[in-house]
């Protein structure tokens, strides 16, 4: 494995930038987050396949170099979750970054992943749509000037480490077809996210919003009771970055 368990340097964060810069519409973190989703439900991609998934999302395509990097994360992504899933690290920012970039980048990489899972999903298990709701809660974060303290570093520090642990709850006990069987590798007809298998991938997807979509995704696949459960008790993880001041 060629994966630094340790937080993601400011060489790989230039990296990433650097070689993903073609496709504007997903950040490094985003793209990351597709990796870390796609590998929570099945084998890691080709190059061939990488080229395809990106095609059906309606991105650019990728040079050979950058492709060799999506499918060596990937690889390594995949061990990870196989192996030691509490060591995955999301990409976000360095910690010389300002905690509104690397806020933003966090809730990029939990958009990433809801979308990667959802291009690759199966059968819903036990406490998954609780971890998607708790992903989309995330990726729905707003960056607020009054935390831009050392509380909002905490927040922040708190809410990484909690999203870094659900890809692995998501994979745990789940079988990982090779990618190749999955639909979406098959026909130009995408099925859609909520399981339409008959939406035509031209009209739904092209040009879309990939973050909306997998937000799309978690809200059609969280139960009216999974809701409620958590109105009646369940702590809000916003409230982990946005904590309640006293007046």
């Amino acid at each position: 494995m060629n994966m630094d368990n340790s937080a993601f340097s400011d060489s790989r964060w230039e990296e990433w930038s650097e070689q993903f810069s073609r496709i504007p519409e997903l950040s490094p973190s985003e793209l990351h987050g597709l990796v870390v989703g796609l590998c929570c439900g099945a084998l890691p991609p080709s190059e061939a396949q990488w080229s395809q998934i990106l095609d059906q999302l309606g991105l650019e395509g990728l040079d050979a170099s950058a492709l060799r990097l999506l499918v060596d994360e990937s690889e390594d992504t995949s061990d990870l979750l196989a192996d030691d899933p509490l060591e995955l690290q999301p990409m976000v920012p360095p910690d010389d970054f300002p905690l509104s970039a690397r806020t933003e980048a966090l809730a990029d990489w939990c958009s990433g992943v809801l979308l990667g899972f959802g291009l690759v999903h199966g059968q819903l298990k036990g406490d998954d749509e609780e971890h998607l709701r708790d992903l989309q809660q995330i990726a729905g974060i707003q960056f607020d000037s009054d935390e831009d303290d050392e509380e909002g570093e905490l927040g922040y520090a708190e809410v990484l480490e909690f999203a870094r642990l659900i890809p692995g709850s998501l994979s745990m006990g789940r079988s990982r077809p090779p990618m190749d069987h999955m639909p979406l590798m098959h026909s130009q007809k995408m099925r859609e996210i909520e399981g339409d298998d008959e939406a035509d991938y031209s009209s739904e997807y092209s040009g879309a919003n990939p973050a909306s979509e997998a937000d799309d995704y978690t809200a059609n696949h969280v139960s009216e009771d999974d809701h409620d459960s958590e109105a009646e008790g369940n702590p809000d993880v916003v409230e982990m970055f946005h904590p309640k001041r006293p007046s």
